[in-house]
């Protein structure tokens, strides 16, 4: 039950943060680098969900945010 409910609200950030780019409330490039960052973290508390905190979480998590590094 807390499993569904923390997916739930990660997934939720995730819907929030995505529509508030969307509608350009979120342009500039700081500012997308900090999304992606927490689309990052949302992906890696997922992972330690899923996985039950499997040492790959941690290792997929710094390559997501060396990609955000790069790609802003």
């Amino acid at each position: 039950m807390l499993e569904r409910k923390m997916t739930w609200a990660l997934g939720s950030a995730a819907v929030a943060t995505a529509a508030l780019f969307g509608v350009g409330l979120i342009a500039s490039t700081p500012a997308a680098a900090g999304l992606c960052a927490a689309k990052c973290l949302i992906e890696y508390n997922g992972c330690r969900i899923r996985k039950k905190g499997a040492p790959q979480c941690d290792a997929a998590y710094t390559d997501c945010l060396q990609r955000c590094r790069k790609k802003h």
